[in-house]
């Protein structure tokens, strides 16, 4: 079994140069356990590295989806949240929710369901990988069946966050953190700022406050762990950029 250190560096392997400026900043031991990113991923690390079941799961069911408003494989997004719930020193079971948090939601298709994904989910990698995943995946239908709308798909969200486990809780701020992270790097870089807010429906204002809803809602939760640190400084600077 490969360690989560070569999981994710299996998964940005192909991407490794899409994710230098997404603007990630790690610290030094992790610098160093990763050799910067930006540099080619040394074959020793390759040699012993097999096909991670969570990686392929992922990446077979991502295929051909891209990042919102940029030509980015998507599989670069759960890949990054891996990144950083294993620079926290997050278990293995909560890495590989990270992987596989945004299948359920994004990639029922071709005649997958979401039902399909729960049962395939939860036989290959587990039930606590399972319940780590649902905790986290936007809900289009509630409890009997009715559809929700944008807003209340948020608002379920937030409120399924109660009832969520740590390791959810974990996946989620990771999740947001690499979002905004993304969003702030692409504002710094361009010369246009109001092309990177017109990917998300909500506009600015709406956009850079759900972050910092969620940040709140996990801190109102007793949510104590060392990554909100990290999500309070981005949630907070992307506020800062909608002005």
């Amino acid at each position: 079994r490969v360690t989560a250190d070569q999981v994710v560096v299996a998964a940005c392997t192909e991407s490794v140069r899409l994710l230098e400026p997404l603007g990630i900043e790690l610290p030094i031991e992790a610098e160093e356990r990763y050799l910067f990113l930006s540099d080619p991923i040394p074959e020793r690390l390759l040699e012993p590295l097999v096909v991670s079941p969570e990686l392929a799961f992922a990446a077979k069911h991502h295929d051909q989806q891209v990042r919102k408003g940029t030509r980015l494989p998507y599989l670069t997004h759960p890949a990054n949240v891996a990144i950083i719930l294993t620079r926290y020193g997050c278990d293995e079971a909560t890495v590989v929710a990270g992987i596989l948090h945004d299948v359920i939601e994004d990639c029922v298709r071709d005649g997958y369901t979401s039902e399909m994904f729960e049962q395939r989910i939860g036989d290959k990698f587990g039930a606590k990988v399972l319940e780590t995943v649902l905790a986290v995946t936007y809900r289009r239908h509630d409890d009997d069946g009715v559809e929700l709308s944008g807003d209340e798909r948020r608002a379920d969200y937030l409120e399924r966050l109660a009832g969520a486990n740590d390791e959810a809780r974990w996946v989620c701020a990771a999740d947001k953190i690499h979002n905004a992270s993304s969003i702030i790097s692409d504002l710094r870089r361009t010369v246009d700022p109001d092309t990177i807010w017109a990917r998300f429906g909500g506009g600015k204002a709406a956009t850079a406050r759900w972050y910092r809803q969620v940040y709140e809602r996990l801190e109102e939760l007793g949510f104590k762990a060392p990554i909100m640190g990290e999500f309070d400084k981005i949630s907070a600077e992307l506020v800062k950029l909608a002005g």
